[in-house]
């Protein structure tokens, strides 16, 4: 569905570079959430709005932060604050406590996929920035299972050498931020 009350993922990309044609030096992104007693409520109801799936909202999500990282604009937020008032009043949209994490776990699945064309592998030796282990393997080990399921083993361990944002595979580095 798309007209009056939803929107495309071209009306998202098109929104987004009209954002940084303003050159601004931050961004935050909102995917949008409804929350029961709005307009907006009413019209989901009615109409099922939002009409981009969530997995195509993550994946817009991640080629935003990469356009973003082009740019030299820096993504400040990346989906709504988690408060308690949000989770009683939630009733659609895109919302997780922990957004812009599954957007950056999906852009370390992009450069483990693209690791493993270029390098004609299935097994993985990933070697990440302190603290983003969770990341890369995701919520649930939902990236470790994806490879898993295409034959492709995965192993990874945190270094300190190792810049936020970066991956290395198989003893190449890759960003996660120019995957696209």
């Amino acid at each position: 569905m798309t007209g009056l009350y939803g929107s495309t993922l071209a009306d998202e990309y098109k929104t987004l570079y009209q954002l940084l044609a303003c050159q601004p030096e931050t961004l935050r992104i909102y995917p949008t959430v409804i929350l029961k007693g709005t307009d907006l409520a009413q019209i989901w109801g009615k109409t099922g709005y939002p009409c981009i799936t969530q997995e195509e909202m993550l994946d817009f999500c991640a080629d935003a932060l990469c356009i973003c990282e082009k740019a030299g604009v820096r993504v400040i937020r990346l989906g709504l604050h988690d408060s308690p008032g949000l989770h009683e009043n939630y009733v659609g949209g895109y919302y997780h406590p922990a957004y812009r994490e599954m957007v950056e776990s999906r852009l370390y699945l992009r450069i483990l996929f693209r690791a493993v064309q270029e390098e004609s592998t299935s097994n993985l030796q990933v070697i990440t920035a302190k603290g983003t282990q969770s990341k890369l393997i995701e919520q649930h080990s939902a990236n470790r299972k994806e490879l898993a399921n295409r034959g492709i083993s995965l192993f990874v361990r945190e270094s300190a050498e190792i810049p936020h944002g970066f991956a290395q595979i198989n003893g190449k580095r890759y960003c996660i931020y120019h995957i696209i």
